[in-house]
């Protein structure tokens, strides 16, 4: 349109009258008034469209009377409605600009039949072509890329990639995203600017420590744009106890089996509570628990929750199946809450007062939060052989060890009206291959251990009973209190994660 303003207009970018004013040869001699309007139809405008019947129909077309007004063809605003629309949609000739200009091609040359014929068509070619190149070299200074997003924009994130953040929200991929089209986006996450010779972006990334994340985009034509930046700090998941399991001989009345446990933190824990039973059978156990029932009390002994059959409650059997902790046995019972810090218990009975081997499990299910289990407990009835009471726990984190105390209580539970206690507790600790690490029978006989214990305020108050301490790192652990020489009686096994 340019390059056809500059022939038709004479070079001068306004809107002008046909030199002559239509004088020529009949039947092209507009110089005379019409007969009917008595309005001189030669050429005016950017281009010069001349005649009535042309005056008429591209005055209806773009809404303006040119028909009985010629003289607005020479409005600039008007000159450019009359060019603009006509070279658009074909008014002048029956061809258009769709014909010869598209995003694939362009011919300049034949793109002269819009307005008429091939008259002068390789000197508007030229200009053309040279008005596209300074206005590709304007567009160059006024258009710049798209600063890239980064997402998530970063932060402070607990655990290795793939963690839970302290929101909550998981954070598995960083992505980045460019709004100008066309762009290639460049990054690094070294912390170093990103160019051309960076990484290109093609797909989301993972980074597995903490980092600081930049990019930038590029495209042909386009300023260069500015650079985003996100830093990324991750901190080791702390070892901490994930979930804990106590099987034993559970009897009646004080000698039913009561799991203790303590949240420590600030935020809310999810946590499952699970009594098995009959599915002992099928590891060689003999005279199971037939049918559990599971009670859950908050730290002033109310009651919580309760349940038999962990079918019956449709809503929370969902729950246990979605995370993966259904019971196998339909008799068995389940719990699922949500607990603020505190003290809780968990008591595993028979129903109808009815005695057999038990497990109890408390599972840990978000242990992202700022929130943790910092100890555990075990209260029950110590036997012999197979129903010495067996506590396992597992440690979850990163690869970081920490420090655990292990507790073996007998005697000193006699001040609170239990009888008969466990005379002399003896303690092991094994591993998740089922090797002893570490065992203690009376707390005092390692003097470096004993002054420990004391210094973390977890002694025991009997000489006579166990305690030991151990170094471990994430994995599965199991501590087995027993009476020496085969000693029986009631008995409590105590874990505390102490860092």
């Amino acid at each position: 349109m340019l390059a056809t303003t500059w022939r038709e207009a004479a070079q001068t970018y306004m809107p002008i009258e046909e030199y002559g004013y239509g004088y020529g040869p009949p039947p092209h001699d507009y110089a005379y008034a019409d007969p009917i309007t008595g309005q001189h139809y030669y050429g005016r405008g950017y281009v010069q469209i001349t005649g009535s019947d042309n005056y008429k129909r591209v005055g209806d077309s773009i809404g303006v009377d040119l028909y009985h007004n010629p003289g607005l063809a020479l409005d600039a605003a008007t000159a450019y409605k009359i060019m603009s629309k006509g070279m658009r949609v074909g008014l002048f000739t029956g061809v258009n600009l769709g014909q010869y200009i598209t995003d694939a091609t362009t011919d300049y040359f034949y793109a002269r039949r819009i307005v008429l014929g091939l008259d002068h068509a390789d000197e508007i070619r030229e200009a053309a072509t040279k008005f596209e190149t300074i206005l590709r070299a304007s567009l160059v200074s006024t258009l710049s890329v798209a600063t890239p997003a980064i997402s998530p924009e970063g932060g402070t994130y607990v655990g290795r990639i793939g963690g839970n953040a302290p929101t909550g929200i998981e954070l598995t991929t960083i992505s980045l995203a460019c709004v100008t089209d066309g762009a290639t986006i460049y990054y690094t996450t070294d912390g170093s600017t990103p160019t051309t010779a960076s990484t290109i972006y093609t797909a989301p990334f993972v980074v597995s420590q903490s980092t600081t994340v930049r990019a930038t985009a590029f495209r042909s034509g386009y300023a260069d744009g500015g650079v985003s930046s996100a830093d990324f700090a991750f901190i080791a998941t702390p070892v901490q106890l994930a979930n804990i399991s106590t099987r034993m001989n559970v009897e009646t009345g004080n000698n039913v089996l009561i799991g203790g446990f303590i949240i420590t933190g600030n935020a809310p824990k999810n946590v499952v509570v699970r009594g098995i039973g009959p599915s002992l059978a099928v590891f060689g156990i003999n005279g199971v628990l037939a049918e559990p029932t599971l009670e859950l009390r908050a730290p002033d002994g109310s009651l919580i929750a309760q349940n038999d059959n962990w079918q019956d409650n449709p809503t929370q059997a969902a729950q246990l199946n979605a995370l993966g902790l259904a019971l196998q046995d339909p008799r068995e019972s389940g719990i699922v809450a949500t607990l603020q810090p505190g003290t809780y218990t968990a008591i595993l009975a028979g129903r109808n007062q009815t005695a057999g081997v038990g497990l109890v499990e408390v599972y840990d299910t978000n242990g992202a939060v700022d929130a943790q289990m910092a100890n555990i407990s075990t209260r029950g009835f110590v036997l012999t052989g197979n129903n010495v009471m067996i506590g396992g726990f597992i440690l979850t984190g990163d690869t970081n060890n920490t420090r655990v105390a292990v507790r073996g209580i007998g005697p000193s539970l006699a001040q609170f009206g239990l009888n008969p206690v466990l005379a002399d507790p003896t303690l092991e600790l094994h591993d998740g291959n089922g090797a002893i690490l570490v065992s203690d029978d009376n707390w005092q006989d390692d003097a470096a251990q004993a002054a420990e214990l004391v210094s973390t305020g977890l002694a025991p108050t009997n000489t006579f009973e166990s305690a030991l301490m151990a170094t471990l790192p994430p994995g599965q652990f199991t501590a087995i209190l027993a009476g020496k020489n085969g000693g029986t009686g009631i008995g409590l096994v105590e874990i505390y994660n102490v860092h």
